[in-house]
């Protein structure tokens, strides 16, 4: 079945690729769902690999294509989709609440202030 889908890109690229699609949505859908563990980020990064990869394939010659093993190369994509995702996405940041990390002079706290002080230093100092 793959061999039919990669014959039909060799001559068709664009019928081909409509072939390519239906034939591996569900598969690349699932291997999506398995990476994110959430429906919709599964859509998001299933569509993003099926975009490059037609972008790619317009790039490729008739023997690249001929190459070609579907699936796999399809799940290579997505993966490096989801990568990509995940790079990007970085922990909200924003200032710190000095007060929540204010030391007291050691004179002016109890013992036990004196030792969570103590121990909020060492932590921040790691």
């Amino acid at each position: 079945m793959e061999a039919d889908v990669v014959n039909r890109l060799v001559t068709d690229l664009a019928r081909g690729f409509e072939c390519l699609v239906r034939e591996q949505q569900h598969h690349v859908y699932a291997f999506a769902w398995s990476l994110t563990g959430n429906p919709q980020d599964a859509e998001d990064v299933s569509q993003e690999a099926f975009i490059r990869a037609w972008r790619a394939l317009c790039g490729y010659d008739r023997e690249r294509i001929r190459a070609l093993r579907p699936r796999p190369w399809l799940f290579a994509i997505a993966h490096n989709v989801w990568r990509n995702r995940v790079r990007g996405k970085r922990l909200p940041t924003g200032p710190l609440d000095e007060a929540a990390w204010a030391i007291p002079a050691p004179h002016e706290a109890e013992p036990a202030t004196q030792v969570e002080a103590a121990e909020r230093t060492e932590m921040l100092t790691r």
